[in-house]
């Protein structure tokens, strides 16, 4: 199946349709410059779909229902930073 077929790259799929490095993919995914997916969450395999590297906004793209940014969650800070008086 060639890379155009397809409705959603991997990263190592985009690096090599784009003509960019692995981790330069992975750079502008996280910079928000290529729009990706998780839909297993945190720490598994990123979708990239194929529309997406020619997309300016994720509205452009209908099957992307989430929001363009990553929500960041924080626990509560190391003893060792919380100041003592």
């Amino acid at each position: 199946m060639e890379l155009m077929d397809k409705k959603y790259w991997s990263v190592e799929e985009a690096s090599q349709a784009l003509g960019l490095s692995i981790s330069t993919v992975r750079r502008r995914i996280r910079t928000g410059g290529i729009i990706a997916i998780q839909p297993g969450g945190p720490r598994t395999k990123l979708m990239i779909p194929v529309d997406a590297p020619f997309a300016s906004r994720a509205d452009d793209i209908p099957e992307i229902a989430a929001p363009s940014h990553r929500e960041v969650r924080r626990g509560p800070k190391a003893r060792w930073k919380q100041k003592r008086y």
